[in-house]
């Protein structure tokens, strides 16, 4: 039986404006849109903001049509189980 796919990993979540504004970074995904890449991928480890940098980064775009979510952790390492998250979160 094949597994569930939680749809809590497809919702952004919401944008806290209080945090910390990281402009650097905020340009670097910003140029993504403007030279019309086709992925944008965010890594670092667990605290380092990833999130809330997104999310502000998110908030800050009119068109959200081009821009899928998908939330990922430990139990997602496997390969059917991720392109299974991936594909529908495409």
């Amino acid at each position: 039986m094949p597994d569930r796919l939680l749809e809590t990993k497809f919702h952004t979540p919401p944008w806290l404006s209080d945090g910390v504004i990281r402009s650097r970074l905020l340009d670097q995904l910003q140029a993504g849109l403007i030279e019309q890449r086709k992925l944008t991928l965010v890594s670092a480890p667990a605290g380092y903001g990833k999130t809330p940098l997104v999310t502000g980064w998110l908030d800050s775009i009119e068109d959200k049509s081009r821009i899928v979510w998908l939330s990922i952790e430990n139990g997602d390492d496997d390969p059917t189980r991720f392109l299974n998250y991936w594909v529908t979160a495409l």
